[in-house]
């Protein structure tokens, strides 16, 4: 996938923002595409009578994703979720998100410094932070109710409840590694520069892209867009592409019956025994594996992760 920038605040006023989402259609189907934002993310799935079968992955990791399944996402985290729901059950199932932006909650933090005991749990979340079920049971009633709260009672609201979550002395970190994406003040070019790059990768990750092409874009020296890639997605520009192709490679595994060599070719991967090594670095699968627990048949539905 590639993975694609989601747009969650539509201005430079943005603080935080609640929705449920229902996870029946009428085909039964469910999921969001392999994504990441620059807002945090809380994700408590809801379905309390079992009648889904979801995959998630959070970077590296992937895992079943079940009722109470509360999940927090960083900045720059790519993300997904796969699923369905067994055939003629129709109950209250959904996913109940909370997002908001990490400029806000660092200024709460700055202004009262007793919310210090956040940034661990900030910082965590990174690499995808998943929190017990015991944790789960007390945020699901908070986190249904807020969405009905007036904004100046929503603000107590999720300040409590990422206290809660804070607390949790049995959350576990889910990705390997960490991922990441600072962003930068509007003010100095860097946003527009940001969005320039990611567009150029995008439209040219099927071919080797040198360095000196993203210099030529964005009007700067080789060791400026070296730092930009360091400074702003925590990682080197070799590795930023590499995860993308791997991204994309998984979004036509999942969408596409095309062979896994042809998918490799389309990736940007011109060799498909390193496209097998590096898609199995990084997913800890081999591409044949990872297209069966997210296109499982309806044998299989009750492998649809390892846990």
């Amino acid at each position: 996938m590639k993975p694609y920038i989601e747009k969650i605040g539509q201005d430079n006023n943005f603080t935080w923002r609640i929705e449920h989402y229902s996870c029946l259609g009428k085909d039964h189907l469910f999921g969001c595409g392999w994504h990441y934002h620059h807002e945090f993310e809380l994700v408590l799935c809801h379905d309390p009578q079992h009648v889904t079968r979801s995959t998630a992955i959070s970077g590296d990791r992937c895992y079943e994703q079940t009722h109470n399944t509360l999940v927090l996402y960083g900045p720059g985290l790519p993300h997904m979720v796969s699923g369905h729901s067994l055939p003629d059950r129709h109950c209250d199932v959904g996913n109940h998100i909370l997002w908001f932006d990490p400029r806000w909650i660092e200024t709460m933090i700055k202004a009262e410094p007793a919310l210090a005991i956040l940034e661990p749990m900030l910082k965590q979340s990174s690499s995808g932070l998943r929190f017990s079920q015991a944790c789960a049971e007390k945020v699901v009633e908070k986190l249904r109710q807020t969405r009905e709260l007036s904004p100046a009672r929503q603000f107590g609201a999720i300040i409590d409840i990422l206290l809660l979550l804070a607390e949790d002395r049995h959350a576990e970190t889910l990705a390997s590694t960490t991922y990441a994406f600072r962003l930068p003040d509007d003010s100095s070019g860097q946003l527009q520069r940001l969005h320039r790059l990611q567009n150029y990768i995008e439209h040219h990750y099927q071919r080797p892209i040198r360095i000196a092409e993203l210099c030529d874009i964005l009007h700067m020296s080789e060791s400026s867009v070296y730092r930009l890639f360091e400074r702003h997605f925590n990682e080197s520009f070799a590795d930023h592409l590499k995860r993308y192709r791997i991204g994309k490679a998984c979004e036509r595994i999942i969408n596409t019956e095309l062979p896994i060599a042809l998918i490799a070719e389309q990736s940007g991967f011109s060799n498909l025994s390193n496209f097998n090594r590096q898609f199995r670095q990084s997913k800890g699968m081999t591409p044949s594996t990872f297209r069966r627990l997210f296109r499982p048949t309806s044998a299989d539905t009750s492998r649809l992760c390892p846990r």
